[in-house]
């Protein structure tokens, strides 16, 4: 028995050059940051994802960047929340997120 299978197209590698061009750009521009989780994927080949360590250092990334905090977006994710944003730079889209817990009066107050 013979299985055939058929390749997904995806675009070429090159397609992520712009992404991975404003990843070093962004490494030269602020190296003082913390180090971040950098993703980078086939469906958004123009796109920079970092996984900042805290709410604060999402922070110093919006105001590196110039973005509007009412660019600063959030959803919750069961306990988790995580706030994002997304601003062009260095020819790419930069988004930068980050999780956290949501804590409330009433868990701060019995804690």
């Amino acid at each position: 028995m013979t299985t055939e299978t058929t390749e997904v197209p995806r675009e070429a590698f090159g397609s992520q050059l712009a992404a991975l061009r404003a990843a070093v750009a962004l490494a030269d521009q602020f190296p003082q940051f913390e180090p971040a989780y950098l993703t980078f994927s086939q469906h958004y080949p123009d796109q920079v994802n970092i996984q900042a360590e805290s709410f604060v250092a999402l922070e110093a990334w919006r105001e590196a960047l110039g973005a509007a905090p009412v660019l600063v977006h959030s959803r919750e994710i069961g306990p988790d929340v995580e706030l994002y944003f997304e601003a062009p730079a260095f020819g790419a889209t930069i988004r930068v997120y980050a999780m956290g817990l949501v804590v409330s009066d009433a868990t701060a107050v019995a804690a």
